[in-house]
């Protein structure tokens, strides 16, 4: 199990690779403080809890964070408006600059390093004094939008209602870098138009870094002059682990699954693989130990992913062990990522909140050690 701080909440583990370290991002309910702690992958052992003092209380299940390798600092977005930064050096947290949102439910910002990049998807607009501040910081709208085939000026966005609890990934094709917005929720009326409901959808947008300035027509191909294309998963998902191997496979573990056919959600233990040579969706034919939400980091050096539970759980598996279930033809084929699933028709009883994961018997052993 994860040594987090007893009765934390904690957010997507971060891989520092410089470090060989998984860096955990936790927090308690109403205190004005953040708590890190450290997974050494070299050889298995946590470090010192460090606590970070804040000027308002933040949990963590509000937040989405990314890791610059590069200057050594998180960033984080905290209640869909704040930007903050942690400096891994010196230990401190500060807050950089305000964002501003679409004002749908389930618009949501995302955050995502990319070298010494730091893209907030889905921020309408930002401080201008931030710039003084953090020049790595780069806004990118949620514009994607359609035309009608008889008529361009008919134009429909699309990205609305978009981003809330969506996971994401760099993907690299040739010379040429993706950001993938992968799953999530959205929000939808009834059959009776009576009450809005929110339920996880099964789109994932790539958004094509070198096609920033153009504008945000949806492609049904990853090329030159496109700056958003749309793809999808298997199933309907929102708080699943997914990971990218190699640039070969995206791997999605367990997550909140929408089952069409029962008309509910429920949590999930299976496994997807998405060939990326193919652009076919497989299921892996073994199960994860528990039916969970799940956080995923792959450690390339060792070729190893880490799998932790919303529980708390930590589990490792060899890709070579996927990976070869693939090849061999032991998973089951489901569909292509250029096909979406039947419109959903969500129930007014589903709602899907984020529980997000929670250390209920965590480990307080070094609360004399803090550093």
């Amino acid at each position: 199990s994860i040594k987090a701080p007893k009765n934390s909440s904690f957010a997507q583990p971060l891989y520092n690779a410089a470090k060989a370290e998984i860096i955990f991002v936790c927090s308690r309910d109403n205190e004005p403080s953040l708590f890190l702690k450290t997974l050494n992958l070299q050889n298995g052992k946590y470090g010192k809890k460090i606590k970070l003092e804040c000027s308002t209380a933040i949990n963590v299940a509000d937040c989405v964070c990314t890791l610059n390798e590069k200057n050594q600092c998180i960033y984080l977005i905290h209640d869909n408006k704040t930007v903050m930064r942690i400096d891994l050096t010196t230990k401190a947290i500060s807050p950089i600059t305000t964002i501003s949102t679409r004002t749908e439910s389930c618009s949501r910002a995302q955050i995502h390093a990319v070298e010494d990049k730091i893209y907030l998807l889905g921020a309408e607009q930002q401080d201008e004094k931030s710039q003084d501040v953090d020049a790595n910081l780069v806004c990118v709208a949620y514009d994607a939008y359609t035309v009608d085939e008889d008529d361009d000026d008919d134009k429909e966005e699309v990205q609305t209602n978009f981003g809330s609890l969506a996971s994401t990934l760099t993907l690299t094709v040739g010379d040429k870098t993706t950001i993938l917005l992968i799953g999530g929720e959205s929000e939808h009326w009834n059959k009776d138009n009576s009450a809005s409901v929110r339920a996880p959808h099964n789109v994932i947008w790539g958004l094509l870094l070198h096609s920033l300035n153009k504008p945000g027509l949806v492609s049904k191909k990853f090329e030159d002059g496109t700056k958003w294309c749309r793809r999808f998963l298997p199933s309907r998902l929102t708080s699943f682990g997914v990971i990218n191997y190699r640039d070969q496979y995206l791997v999605v573990f367990g997550g909140h699954r929408y089952d069409q056919e029962q008309g509910k959600s429920a949590y999930s233990d299976r496994v997807y693989v998405l060939d990326l040579h193919d652009g076919e969706w497989y299921e892996w034919k073994q199960r994860l130990p528990r039916k969970s939400g799940y956080f995923a980091v792959y450690q390339q050096r060792k070729d190893m992913v880490h799998v932790f539970s919303y529980h708390g759980e930590h589990y490792a598996l060899s890709m070579n062990v996927i990976v070869k279930a693939v090849e061999s033809k032991q998973c089951t084929h489901i569909t292509s990522w250029a096909i979406g699933g039947k419109t959903m028709v969500p129930i007014k009883t589903t709602s899907i909140k984020n529980l997000g994961p929670k250390i209920e018997d965590g480990d307080d052993s070094d609360n004399d050690d803090e550093e």
